[in-house]
C-alpha cells in the first residue's frame, strides 16, 4: 500500500514538473513583479518571444482559413453542377424502362452514384464550415492572447525603465 502510495506521489511530482517550467506559469505571469533586472530582461524576453510565436501561429491558421474558404467554393460550386446532374437524370422518369431491363438497371447505378456523390459533397461544405469555425476561434483567441502579451511587455518595459 505504500509503495502504491508513493509511486502515485511520484508520478504526480513527474507530471506537474514539466508543467511548471512553462512560460505561463512563471512567477511574472502569476502577478508579482520581478526584483532584479535580470529577471526583467528575461520575463521581457519571454513576453516577446510569445508574441511572435503567437502571431505566426496566427498567420498560419489565417492562411489556412484562406484556403477553406476556396476550397469551399469549389465544393459548393461541384455541389451545384452534381445536384443539377442529378435533377436531369432523375427527371427522366419512365424512359430507361423503354431500353430493357439492362438499360432500367444502369440508369438507377448513375442515380445511385449521382446521389452519393452529393451527399459526399454536401459533407465536405459540413466539414469545412466546422474547421472555418474553428480556426476564427482559434484566431480570435491568438489575438486576444498577444494584446494580453504586449500589455504585459509594455508594463515590463515601464518596470525595466524605472529599475535603471
Amino acid at each position: 500500500m505504500k509503495q502504491r502510495l508513493r509511486l502515485l506521489l511520484l508520478c504526480c511530482l513527474a507530471l506537474t514538473t514539466p508543467v511548471s517550467a512553462q512560460p505561463g506559469f512563471a512567477p511574472v505571469a502569476l502577478g508579482t513583479t520581478p526584483t532584479s533586472l535580470a529577471e526583467v530582461d528575461a520575463a521581457i524576453a519571454t513576453q516577446q518571444l510569445l508574441v511572435r510565436t503567437e502571431e505566426s501561429r496566427r498567420a498560419r491558421l489565417a492562411s489556412e482559413l484562406d484556403a477553406l474558404g476556396s476550397a469551399r467554393a469549389d465544393f459548393e460550386l461541384r455541389i451545384i453542377r452534381q445536384g443539377r446532374a442529378l435533377y436531369r437524370i432523375r427527371r427522366t422518369g419512365l424512359l430507361p424502362v423503354a431500353g430493357g431491363f439492362e438499360a432500367m438497371l444502369g440508369h438507377l447505378s448513375r442515380v445511385e452514384r449521382l446521389e452519393r456523390l452529393v451527399q459526399h459533397e454536401i459533407e465536405n461544405v459540413r466539414v469545412t464550415r466546422d474547421r472555418q469555425i474553428a480556426l476564427q476561434r482559434d484566431i480570435a483567441r491568438l489575438d486576444q492572447s498577444v494584446t494580453d502579451a504586449r500589455e504585459r511587455l509594455s508594463r515590463l518595459s515601464g518596470d525595466r525603465q524605472r529599475m535603471e
